[in-house]
């Protein structure tokens, strides 16, 4: 444990840490934390077991994402922010997150290359980019993970010396593949538009774990006053104007 509160310490006075998470299944609901690791700018990687630190380390972890004064770089953040807030059963208000998967789909997005089709018709296919976080490394880093290695079952009880290695250099692609995003958003102009997609990670991420209020009621009402409205104006022969 004191280990993990160095960490902390360390995070706060970079103010910047990768997080990269192995959990017990896919499902926040019915899984959870295994392994956290968290990556700092001087190349180091602290690797926690929540199997054995237990709920102090999930509390302090919940806190350090709504810690705005931190920024917090994850790959597919939607994913691993689901398992934390699952974890606290209550809302928790995510600040300062960088997602390197929606940087990468906002980065690339409209590029493609063709690729051979079965097709007779059409012996071209488009192929977009993958954005996979061993696939960012490949292409923009140059390093190749061997996936092997990935730790797939989080739920054992003992995990190989060459899967911790695996989470260990997964985290250490964070930082790096931040550094190349954020000045690839500066040079087209994508300031903005990032911005709004890294702060719907909380809402939508609160929604898909708590589900969202539907008045069915009056969305009937609104349906049926729509549908009235159209045959108005069919039957008057009369258009909406364009």
């Amino acid at each position: 444990m004191e280990a993990w509160d160095q960490a902390f310490e360390e995070i706060k006075r970079y103010k910047i840490c990768g997080l990269d998470l192995v959990t017990t299944g896919h499902d926040p609901l019915t899984s959870g934390i295994r392994l956290a690791q968290l990556a700092l700018p001087n190349g180091q990687v602290y690797i926690a077991d929540f199997f054995d630190l237990g709920e102090k380390a999930q509390d302090d972890l919940a806190a350090l994402m709504e810690d705005g004064r931190v920024k917090k770089v994850i790959h597919n953040a939607n994913f691993e922010l689901s398992f934390i807030r699952a974890s606290r059963k209550r809302r928790l208000k995510f600040k300062n997150i960088f997602d390197i998967l929606l940087a990468s789909q906002l980065c690339w997005s409209g590029y493609y290359d063709l690729v051979p089709s079965k097709s007779p018709k059409n012996p071209w296919k488009k192929r977009v980019p993958d954005h996979s976080l061993e696939a960012l490394a490949e292409r923009h880093l140059g390093l190749r993970l061997e996936k092997s290695c990935q730790v797939s079952d989080g739920g054992t009880m003992d995990l190989a010396p060459e899967q911790i290695d695996y989470s260990v250099k997964r985290a250490k692609l964070l930082l790096p593949l931040h550094a190349i995003f954020r000045e690839l958003i500066e040079k087209n102009g994508l300031e903005k538009v990032a911005e709004l997609e890294f702060r719907t990670i909380s809402p939508v991420v609160e929604m898909e774990l708590s589900g969202v209020c539907f008045d069915s009621d009056a969305a009937s009402a609104s349906s049926c006053s729509i549908i009235s409205w159209i045959l108005f104006l069919s039957s008057s022969g009369m258009t909406r104007p364009r």
